[in-house]
Parts: structure tokens; sequence; C-alpha cells
């Protein structure tokens, strides 16, 4: 069956098929150059002015920045490579690295809307065969379908644009916010070996006190199932390590069981839920706040509940470096799992009632605004996914 070289949503007053084209027939295929790191500036300046991009993804490639450019306007892909397939467009000069392949056109087919095309289809193209790549050579012999009238390639470019800034203006709010909570965290709790923290609400002057976390929370513990117990459709969510992310309870690789089976407590609003063994070192310690009502819900037998009659404090607690450490020298040595023992031996700082009601209250509103944020970032890449797939062929 022949492909269809239409889109199936358009902007007003373009029509006919769109045209199959070689790269290499549309864009002069070169690469970047070797540059050592430091010979970079993290900081953009007069002398520095044009920026390094790389093979990382992070910071949209952005390495640094240099006293030269060696291109004005193209779109770069990485070669060499975990990242290798991925295709970035660079409005204005730049210097890249000899790990970006580079597309250049004085036709105007480099922008937006031919980057996102080509983002589609170069991963098939990448050759898994040890370092993953995709070379020049291989790049230049990429088919790709493209509207015949430049003036459709700068509508769409202009909408992906728009969509873009959205996603980065959100991303610059979210980040600001995970930084403002960083910060806080540290100066709203007491520095190791100090009674009083940096910053409090007016009207609390009273030291805090080192409780042993047997003596202040409750614990409970999570679900021990078989694979015989596993429903395939309905029962009892058995929230588990993949159902944790940033802090946030999240639906992932969920696990049902059959209700029958369940002989733990359902979990609650205000219960914090704690990741104590996996296989994954890096995951001990993972935390999060039952925010809502979970009917039919429980934990795993690789997690704890805590419950503490002042939750969003605990919960902010858990944030804070001096817990990072508790868990960092209470795991087991040999395997990766934090027992309810050393838990309850933990030691942690607490003011007084009113003062855990403050401050807990503001990390939830804080939370609240985070988690906002992140709901419109991801709206809005759904949004751009969408238009991706119905606006290219």
């Amino acid at each position: 069956m022949a492909k269809k070289k239409v889109p199936e949503l358009r902007f007003k007053g373009f029509e006919g098929e769109w045209e199959e084209s070689i790269i290499k027939d549309k864009f002069k295929v070169t690469r970047g150059y070797v540059l050592a790191v430091a010979k970079t500036s993290d900081v953009r300046s007069d002398k520095q002015p044009y920026p390094v991009y790389s093979s990382q993804t992070k910071e949209n490639g952005l390495m640094g920045y240099y006293k030269d450019f060696l291109y004005d306007t193209a779109i770069t892909w990485t070669t060499d490579g975990a990242n290798a397939g991925t295709v970035k467009f660079r409005k204005g000069k730049f210097y890249c690295t000899n790990v970006c392949g580079v597309l250049l056109s004085n036709e105007g087919y480099a922008n937006e809307m031919v980057t996102e095309a080509l983002n589609k289809i170069a991963w098939k193209h990448v050759s898994r065969v040890g370092n993953p790549k995709l070379m020049n050579n291989i790049m230049s012999e990429i088919n790709i379908l493209l509207p015949r009238n430049l003036s459709e390639h700068i509508e769409i470019s202009k909408l992906m644009k728009s969509i873009d800034s959205l996603i980065a203006l959100h991303q610059r709010k979210h980040d600001k916010l995970l930084t403002v909570k960083k910060a806080m965290l540290e100066k709203m709790f007491p520095k190791e070996g100090a009674d009083v923290p940096e910053l409090r609400f007016k009207g609390f002057t009273e030291k805090w006190e080192r409780l042993k976390l047997g003596e202040t929370v409750r614990f409970y513990n999570g679900l021990t199932y078989s694979p015989l117990d596993v429903a395939q459709e309905g029962g009892t969510l058995v929230l588990r390590s993949s159902n944790v992310k940033n802090s946030e309870v999240v639906s992932a690789d969920n696990v049902y069981v059959k209700t029958e089976a369940v002989d733990s407590m359902n979990v609650s609003i205000g219960d914090i839920i704690v990741v104590v063994r996996n296989g994954s070192r890096s995951l001990i310690g993972k935390h999060a706040l039952i925010k809502q009502t979970m009917p039919y819900t429980v934990i795993g037998a690789f997690m704890t509940g805590i419950q503490y009659r002042h939750a969003d404090f605990f919960n902010a607690q858990l944030n804070t470096k001096h817990y990072d450490k508790e868990i960092e020298k209470n795991m087991g040595a040999t395997i990766n799992q934090i027992t309810t023992g050393s838990f309850k031996e933990m030691e942690f700082p607490f003011p007084t009632d009113n003062e855990q009601i403050k401050i807990g209250t503001y990390y939830r509103n804080l939370d609240s605004l985070i988690t906002l944020h992140a709901r419109e970032l991801e709206k809005l890449k759904n949004i751009k996914k969408a238009c991706l797939e119905k606006m290219l062929v």
C-alpha cells in the first residue's frame, strides 16, 4: 500500500501532495569540529558570544560559548553515542563539536518543520551495532516527505516554534520553583548539629527536638503476593517503586492482584509511601505522599507506609539532606534495603505542632505549584505530539 503524501491537518490555502526528497538533494551534509570544553565559557560574553552544541540532549545540547562560529542557521543531529539520531534546529550563528552532523541549506530547508519531520524517522537509521551511530553517509540517503511550497514549511515552523516557546516558559517556571524549594529546605530545617533552622515563620522561637522515628511516626508493611495472585483485569492496585516519581504517585507499570489475596491495609490520604528495597540502590528512600483517596490500593512488600499527624511537614522532612544521609548510613551493605528497625532508629528534628503545621502548609502549596507547571508541561508536549502526528506525513 502506497504511503499517503498529504497530511491529515493542514493550514488553509495549501493543497497537493508532498514530495519525496533525499536529504543530500536538499542539503549540504557536513559536521562539526573537535573543541575542548576548557576553551569554552559557561557564560555568554562579547568575547565568547557563540553557542557550542555537543551530543548531549540536556540544556538543548548547549556545551558552552566560544569566540568563533562554524555555521549560521542549520539542522544538527547527534552522530555517535546514546543520543545518536537526535535532531535539533539551530537558529543563528553557532559552533558544534565533531559528534554533531550538520545540514545546511541556502533555500530555506533548514527550518523547524523539517527538523521535526526528520526527528520522526532519523532514529530508524541509527546503527545499533556496538556504539550507536548515524553517520553522514547514512543521513545523506534518508528519504523524507516535505511540502513543495516553502510557505507551508514556514507556517508549520511558526506553530512549532510557538509551542516550543510555551514549553520552554513552563519548563523555566517549573525549574525555578524546584530551585526555590531546594533552597528553602536548606534554610527551613536545622543544619547538622543545630537545633533551630536559619529561616522561620514569625512567632516561633523554640528549639527543635531530635526524636527517633519509632517514637514519632507509625509504620506499616506492604503486601507480599505470588504470581498466582496477579489479576489480569481489575482487582487491587499494588504500589511499587515504578509508581513513585518526583515525590508523586504515578500510574506506571501497574500491577493488580486479586482482592481476596490482599491482607494488608489500604493506603489513606496523608500516608507517605517509601521504597525500602530495590535492585537499584539509588531508588532506596524514594517516597511520595498520598494526596487523594485511592480505594483498592495497597503498597508492595518492598515499600513501607508511614503515618504521621502532620504528613505535609514530615513529607518535606524527607526531602532534606539529613534524610538522604540517614538513608545512605542505614542502607544494607550487600542488599539494597532499609529495614523497618533501621527506620525506627533514625533521628529527625521536630518543632512544635503549630510550627509543623505552618511549614507543612507552605510546602503543600509550593508542591501544588510545581505539580501545576509539570501538568501544563505535559499537556503542551502532548499537544505538540498530536500536531506533529497530524501535520506531518
